[in-house]
């Protein structure tokens, strides 16, 4: 919470900084007047030309200064620019008087004089402004006033409010700043002073400016009933409806004084809008101290709309030094309703930039039936710039006291987390568990030098049921081996080296040891693709050597080197890529059965051509320009038989079904097996392109192999051989249905079964439209494996109430896989989530686990409760809330 003050501390310190430099803008009636280029006194003109009788001016001003009644100030339009040319003589003094009626003064930079230039008959006019009976709008200005509450009459929006559209109930973060209303956007260093009325004195260097007085800087105004400029020290006092306005800020007071020199000020009562936050306050009194260094009293900030102060954040004082990036507040209140405190401290300090600052963050809360009652209060760590820390103690009241951590470190060429947990005393541990319990992961990723890259992510669970108890979710807890894995990897220009050390940790006690994987210690890969070589040939190589460590299967070494030639053809309309390639593949084996060869080896060369077509035409679709495409595609591939029953299987599996596996040079994904083949793929996809756009509206895509022989390579010894004329038909198709409505459906066909064909299926359908109503269904079939629906949503069903849900289930086991529900309330400025889940850890657990969450997010500020949104946003595809 403490570092979303920033947002006001930053920009309400902006005022005095940029008032203090107020380089203003403007303009010229018909008297203008603006300090002398020896930085005393006053030059004047009269319609653009240097007055014979200047601007009277006064040895001393009086004690009252009368005013004239004047209507609202109102928007200078600025019509046309030309230099302003200082006059090469001073004109003398002349007898007191007053300048009446509209007059605008045009004031050079404190200390810094014009140039002198060459003596002229007449300088060049001054560029000429009127202040308008009626105020004009711009285009812009009024498209932003039509979505204003008052949006019909301008006139009565507060001029703090005008052009700000508080109806908006986006994230702060996701809002544009709003354009600045009055202020000119050219800026040539200079003070430029708009007033009824005006009194100057020479010898005491003073300017009294008012009526409807304007200051005005590039995208910077300034207005008072009247200004007090004393051009000697550089004070500029401003009473009566003071009000000030840049595109990052809007503040409004009675009362302001700036030193230009000193960099010093103070405006009170101040009342603030910052229009990039969405965000406004008040404060009793705002003081530059001094360039870096602001104090703030009383001081109120909310991201709600006026008038409505469902939240506020109050503190008693408040400063904030931008050398050191610190703030610190003194009796820092937030109210709910402005009247139900929900947070106090008495003493805070925190960061006003992207510097970070060690402090309390906002705690965790929820329910849930594994941990009971669940509380987080996480504290951060601002160790070092490039590192820090988050200690998180975790009270749950099923099963005791948790203390987690985490670390992260960047540097140069390294970056990382070390996360960890431990519970000393688990008061809900299942039966022969160790009530001591703990995780611990780390995770790295860098350069180790020029080239050569590190990516590392270990783990440990103390024990097999830690992730079933702990994990929250059935991704997590059926998890049943933990990886430890290093790689190094050597990037070349077209050739690479890639080493891994890689180890899992057992997390389920009825996992036989005979199913564990191959632990790889170590794994060494040499990569090259060299294309564009001699007479267009590309080269290809893989080198491999591996050892394989197993605790009770037979392990060993595994050398392999894969080589080859391609020849790619590609034109407009086509392509032709032939390809040759050699393998071998040598073992020296431990611990294989007495008899058995410990040094099985093979040698096996393929021939593969790749061909296809694009044809295309120009037609209409509903109306749209579109482009068709008709895309045939044949494969051949032939790999000789070689009997392979001799050598183990440490890694290797079959590819599974799908379109671009159809196009794959071996149908095992691993080196321990080489399938083979004597087929052809045929294939064909059609594509629809909108022209104006280039957006793919519909894609389809159909395949299957034809084979010419039976395959005999299988991955277990023994295995039946396959022969089927043909593979599986498979289909795919996505399109864009409308802007809001997307789809796929994919499907495999196995003509060779008797019945129920169809082996595998998928659809999807997905809608979002531009009020963020989200809608997903899916279904999912694999035969013999799973068959599931998955039905998820974010649907406004009021102005402020969206229902959130998600029902994962599966139809093999008839039961619920994951299911949660709930609503959002979005006032606008905040936002109250409230989501009950019901999920299981195991399948083959009958009992599943229920909880609760809820969280509060004040909109600007800082969050309460539980991290609803991570929940969402992983189980309903396009939540997306802060897009």
């Amino acid at each position: 919470m403490p570092g979303q003050l920033r947002i006001l501390t930053v920009a309400v310190s902006s005022l005095l900084l940029v008032s203090a430099a107020l380089p203003l803008q403007a303009a010229s009636p018909t008297w203008a007047c603006r300090i002398a280029a020896d930085g005393a006194g006053w030059e004047c003109f009269k319609d653009g030309a240097l007055a014979a009788e200047p601007a009277p001016v006064r040895e001393a001003l009086p004690a009252v200064v009368a005013k004239e009644k004047t209507p609202p100030s109102v928007k200078p339009v600025l019509e046309s620019q030309e230099p302003v040319i200082t006059p090469a003589t001073k004109p003398a003094p002349a007898a007191s008087s007053k300048l009446e009626a509209k007059t605008a003064v045009v004031a050079e930079q404190p200390k810094k004089p014009a140039a002198v230039e060459p003596k002229r008959e007449k300088p060049a006019p001054i560029v000429a402004v009127q202040k308008l009976e009626k105020e004009e709008i711009k285009p812009e200005q009024a498209k932003l006033a039509e979505s204003s509450d008052n949006a019909a009459d301008q006139a009565q929006v507060p001029r703090l409010d005008r052009g700000l559209d508080w109806n908006q109930c986006n994230l702060p973060q996701s809002r544009l700043a709003a354009k600045s209303e009055d202020a000119s956007s050219v800026n040539d260093g200079q003070i430029y002073i708009n007033a009824d009325a005006a009194e100057l004195s020479h010898n005491d260097e003073v300017g009294v400016f008012t009526g409807n007085v304007e200051v005005m800087s590039g995208d910077k105004l300034l207005s008072a009933d009247e200004i007090r400029h004393d051009n000697k020290s550089d004070v500029m006092d401003a009473t009566g409806s003071v009000y000030f306005q840049d595109p990052s800020l809007r503040l409004e007071g009675s009362k302001a004084q700036f030193n230009l020199a000193a960099d010093q000020g103070y405006i009170e009562p101040a009342e603030y809008r910052l229009p990039t936050a969405m965000a406004r306050g008040s404060a009793s009194r705002v003081e530059q101290v001094n360039k870096n260094q602001a104090h703030f009293d009383d001081i109120e900030y909310t991201t709600c709309r006026p008038g409505d102060n469902s939240w506020v954040l109050r503190a008693k004082t408040m400063d904030t030094d931008q050398v050191s990036g610190r703030g610190e507040a003194t009796h820092v209140r937030v109210m709910l309703g402005g009247t139900v405190p929900i947070f106090y401290s008495p003493y805070i300090s925190f960061p006003i930039d992207d510097r970070r600052k060690t402090g309390l963050l906002a705690p965790l809360i929820g329910s849930s039936d594994e941990t009971g009652a669940d509380i987080s209060m996480p504290y951060y760590l601002n160790l070092a710039p490039n590192y820090d820390a988050t200690i998180t103690p975790r009270i749950m009241s099923r099963r005791g006291l948790m203390l987690a951590g985490e670390f992260r470190y960047l540097t140069e060429n390294h970056g990382g987390i070390l996360t960890g947990e431990a519970i000393p005393d688990d008061n809900d541990a299942p039966n022969g568990v160790d009530k001591s319990r703990g995780a611990l992961s780390i995770k790295e990723h860098g350069r180790l030098a020029q080239n050569l890259i590190l990516d590392m992510n270990i783990n440990h669970v103390s024990d097999d049921e830690y992730l079933d108890d702990f994990g929250g979710s059935l991704a997590v807890s059926s998890s049943r081996q933990v990886e430890r894995r290093a790689d190094v990897t050597y990037y070349g220009d077209d050739w690479s080296v890639f080493g891994r050390v890689q180890h899992f940790q057992n997390t389920d006690s009825a996992l036989a040891s005979t199913s564990e994987a191959y632990r790889r210690l170590p794994q060494v890969k040499f990569s090259l693709e060299r294309p564009e070589q001699l007479l267009g040939l590309t080269y290809h190589l893989d080198a491999e050597y591996v050892q394989f460590d197993h605790r009770s299967k037979v392990d060993g070494r595994r050398y392999d080197l894969h080589g080859g030639l391609s020849l790619p053809m590609v034109k407009p309309w086509g392509f032709f890529t032939p390809k040759i390639t050699a393998r071998y593949t040598e073992y020296s084996l431990d611990h294989e059965v007495v008899g058995a060869v410990d040094d099985p080896d093979r040698f096996i060369s393929t021939l593969s051509v790749d061909s296809g077509l694009y044809f295309d035409r120009g037609t209409n679709w509903f109306g749209h320009a579109i482009a068709q495409t008709l895309e045939p595609r044949a494969f051949y591939l032939a790999i000789p038989h070689e009997d392979q029953d001799d050598q183990p299987n440490f890694d290797t599996s079959r590819n599974g079904s799908s379109f671009p596996n159809l196009f794959r040079e071996n149908r095992f994904n691993g080196a321990d097996r080489i399938g083979d083949a004597n087929q052809l793929t045929l294939a064909l996809t059609s594509r629809i392109i909108q022209n104006v756009t280039g957006r793919e509206l519909l894609r389809t895509s159909v395949g299957s192999i034809l084979y010419f022989r039976d395959r005999k390579v299988q991955l277990t010894p023994g295995a039946v051989n396959e022969d089927d004329s043909s593979s599986e038909i498979i289909a795919e198709a996505s399109a864009r249905l409308a802007d809001a409505w997307s789809g796929r459906i994919m499907g495999q066909w196995d003509p060779h079964r008797h019945s129920r064909n169809t082996t595998k299926a998928a659809a999807q359908l997905h809608y979002r439209d531009q009020e963020h109503r989200v809608f997903n269904l899916a279904y999912h079939f694999n035969r013999e494996i799973s068959e599931q629906t998955d039905l998820s949503t974010r649907w406004p069903i009021t102005r402020n109430i969206n229902l959130v849900g998600r029902l994962h289930y599966s139809l093999r086991y008839n039961r619920t896989m994951e299911g949660f529900g709930g609503f959002e309330y979005d006032g606008c400025c905040y936002v109250v989530r409230v989501v009950a889940r019901h999920y299981v850890n195991e399948i083959e657990d009958d009992s599943a686990n229920n909880a609760i969450f809820l969280q509060l997010e004040l909109k600007g500020l800082s969050s309460f409760g539980s991290d609803i949104t991570t929940l969402l946003d992983e189980g309903i595809f396009g939540y997306a809330y802060d897009n």
